[in-house]
């Protein structure tokens, strides 16, 4: 029986060991690759925007929210293991809206904050977040409308319709349009949007 010398043993469990630490090194880079193209890259130049504007009740902070998702089944996460359900991962970028002495505000938010890259990121929707006199009114984003990229479900906004959302008694209302069965789901090509912030005139006396 062939017996190998103590050399020939040393220079096999180097060449054992280097191919172990090598294969180990490819699978954290493949690891690191994955994620690191899953995030999403900021546009550096971005040149579509909606412009939100209207009025702020006195008393209310409000911050604006574009929404933006992943649409590439790649780039999902088990929202539930024990179900197997999947769902997309999300970014926003935030805007304070600065009313001025008379309440009117604008805020342009980009629709193209983010490069599409390997996730395919896309905006999804507008939210908002308030505090009244400086105290939180709801912890949960708050929906405004969503974008509509299938071209089957959009509604043309006439720029004088008027979103109201309103505070009551400290509970976060929904954003309402003074229109019968109306679906708030809008097309990326919407230039303008308002938005009136309501503050109940109980909440305002007192």
């Amino acid at each position: 029986m062939f017996k190998l010398s103590k050399r020939a043993i040393a220079i096999r469990n180097v060449i054992t060991t280097s191919v172990i630490i090598l294969i180990g090194i490819m699978v954290l880079v493949g690891i690191w690759y994955h994620f690191h193209r899953m995030k999403p890259v900021k546009n550096r130049h971005p040149t579509k925007f909606i412009t939100l504007h209207g009025h702020i009740d006195k008393g209310l902070q409000v911050k604006l929210s574009a929404y933006y998702q992943t649409t590439n089944p790649s780039c999902q996460y088990y929202a539930s293991f024990a179900e197997g359900a999947l769902a997309p991962r999300y970014k926003e970028v935030i805007v304070k809206a600065q009313p001025d002495h008379k309440g009117d505000y604008e805020v342009k938010l980009p629709l193209d904050a983010f490069e599409s890259g390997y996730c395919r990121w896309k905006v999804n929707s507008i939210v908002y977040y308030v505090d009244v006199y400086n105290k939180k009114v709801d912890e949960d984003t708050n929906w405004i409308v969503g974008f509509d990229y299938k071209k089957h479900k959009t509604t043309t906004l006439n720029p004088k319709t008027i979103y109201n959302c309103s505070v009551e008694g400290g509970v976060q209302m929904a954003c309402g349009l003074p229109v019968q069965n109306f679906d708030p789901t809008i097309s990326s090509k919407t230039k303008f949007l308002r938005v009136d912030f309501n503050l109940d005139k109980g909440k305002k006396n007192g």
